[in-house]
């Protein structure tokens, strides 16, 4: 099935090879960078870190945000026609 398809009957997809796994480590690791030094200190749980609005202090994987396939299936479900 593709995305969009998956979308519908399961409520989700996921979306191979949008980062590529050679740019992986490194994506994660500014964005555990990131995370540790803006996290709120109100966090139910210790492990999960929350960064209101994350992308405007860490760009890292800004460009993988514009992959056709993520667009297209998130245009999908915000369009109706």
């Amino acid at each position: 099935m593709n995305p969009i398809e998956l979308i519908k009957a399961d409520g989700y997809c996921i979306l191979e090879d949008v980062i590529p796994s050679d740019e992986v480590a490194e994506i994660r690791g500014s964005v555990l960078q990131t995370v540790a030094s803006y996290r709120r200190n109100d966090s139910a749980a210790t492990q999960i870190g929350f960064v209101p609005g994350l992308i405007a202090v860490d760009q890292s994987y800004a460009d993988y945000l514009a992959d056709e396939r993520l667009l297209s299936s998130s245009n999908h479900c915000w369009v109706t026609t």
